[in-house]
């Protein structure tokens, strides 16, 4: 939500907006520690340059559902 959020809004209302979030978030159970989690901004993941040990590919046929 904080995501499409910031994608959606302009600056002038993304503070207005935030706090809705967070008060609709309050008002079905979240605790503020759990909003607050949700909040952070996600950490990524480190790409690797490795490339696959093997590659595995499905023959198909018609049958294959049936």
């Amino acid at each position: 939500m904080k995501h499409r959020a910031k994608a959606r809004c302009d600056q002038d209302s993304l503070t207005q907006e935030l706090e809705f979030l967070t008060t609709i978030f309050k008002d079905i159970g979240y605790s503020p520690q759990q909003i607050q989690q949700a909040f952070k901004p996600a950490t990524q993941t480190a790409k690797t340059n490795e490339k696959p040990a093997s590659i595995v590919s499905i023959p198909y046929t018609q049958k294959t559902y049936g």
